[in-house]
């Protein structure tokens, strides 16, 4: 007689079903975990090699790069104030990003452009988007995402990383002009046409930011700042980036804040808990978005003389 083979009840099926469902509850956030992690440690890799290039910059002309670029301005569209030149920008000039290619071993890409010629500020709100270098400008390079961020359009062409122009409350507002006052600073170590030099960082390259993650300032898919971007000339909304400054909390939009767009211009990142940053001896830390407000803009400033703990 044939012996009946044995099968699975429809109850011992579906607990192992059952079983089979916790056990990928439990190990997918694990999965995900890890993978953030990895992305994280390639994101801080980036910031740090961004950060060495700078300073190989500074080693070879003896200042580091602008902040951003433009012919003889450096408050857009508004009144002189905390030492800045007031009025509308006329050309955008390279900045920072770009002068640093030849310390990134990118010498072809930086070949590209024709520093005679204007660069390009915001891709954006029908401004003109014709010129020998805007071309080079929406090339993208790699190295200024952020792998945690999915990155779509125009995004391609952006940049996660951004320069510290300096750090303090709305009130330290440096700039007024159309259709609001504009926070801009000139305390921190990048701003436009800035010339400053590692004597001028008083306050120590340990406790200066240099570059920081800031996801807030491309909030668009089809209005973008490039990851070559500049200071952007004329209209009523003049303004320069990849600029950040240490303003608002870390991974919070502000819009209180009484400035224009200042809400974008804030410590950003797809990271849960915090944000890169560089600081001016090209260490990269992580800064955890409840930093304390009033440390967080102090770091921000090359020469406040306040005494700070580490990160």
């Amino acid at each position: 007689m044939t012996p009946r083979r044995r099968a699975f009840t429809l109850v011992e099926l579906l607990v192992v079903i059952a079983i089979i469902g916790v056990l990928v509850g439990l190990l997918l956030p694990a999965v995900q975990q890890a993978r953030e992690g990895a992305r994280r440690t390639q994101c801080k890799n980036q910031l740090k090699q961004l950060g060495l290039a700078i300073l190989d910059y500074h080693s070879s002309h003896g200042l580091f790069p602008i902040g951003a670029g433009n012919t003889g301005r450096q408050c857009p569209n508004g009144a002189s104030g905390g030492g800045l030149t007031g009025g509308q920008f006329t050309s955008g000039r390279a900045g920072w990003s770009v002068l640093i290619l030849p310390q990134l071993d990118q010498i072809a890409r930086y070949d590209e452009f024709n520093f005679e010629e204007p660069f390009m500020g915001l891709f954006c709100c029908g401004y003109p988007t014709t010129g020998v270098n805007v071309p080079y400008q929406q090339e993208p390079l790699p190295l200024f995402l952020c792998p945690s961020k999915a990155h779509q359009g125009a995004e391609s062409y952006t940049t996660d990383y951004s320069a510290v122009m300096g750090g303090g409350t709305d009130s330290d507002v440096q700039c007024h002009g159309t259709p609001g006052p504009r926070n801009y600073f000139n305390n921190g170590i990048f701003y436009a046409n800035s010339s400053t030099k590692i004597g001028d960082v008083a306050d120590g390259t340990t406790k200066t930011f240099m570059l920081a993650e800031n996801i807030f300032l491309n909030h668009s898919t089809s209005d973008a700042w490039s990851w070559a971007s500049t200071a952007r000339p004329g209209g009523t909304y003049s303004t320069i980036g990849p600029i950040t400054a240490a303003v608002s909390s870390i991974n919070v939009k502000d819009t209180t804040l009484n400035s224009v767009s200042m809400s974008q211009r804030t410590f950003a990142s797809a990271h849960p808990g915090g944000a890169h940053a560089v600081m001016a001896d090209g260490s990269v830390h992580f800064l955890n978005e409840n930093l304390n407000l009033n440390v967080f803009r102090s770091l921000g400033i090359k020469n406040d003389d306040l005494p700070l703990g580490g990160l």
